[in-house]
């Protein structure tokens, strides 16, 4: 049995998520730009990746700073 390691796994997911978020917004939207330049430099695997999962599910990143209560 082929195992993938988890944190290739989660590099794969956060890769499909920047690519979906770049299709529906554009490769230069300024949400995708702050995920994609601070994963691996300000923000980890896991929160990068539910950024991105943010941003392509509300339209907005932020909908997970502001949008809890």
């Amino acid at each position: 049995m082929h195992v993938v390691p988890l944190d290739k796994a989660i590099h794969a997911e956060i890769e499909l998520e920047l690519e979906i978020a770049k299709a529906k917004y554009g490769q230069h939207y300024f949400e995708v730009l702050c995920i994609e330049g601070g994963w691996g430099d300000t923000l980890d695997d896991s929160q990068a990746l539910r950024l991105v999962r943010a941003l392509n599910r509300t339209g907005s990143m932020f909908w997970e700073v502001i949008g809890r209560s």
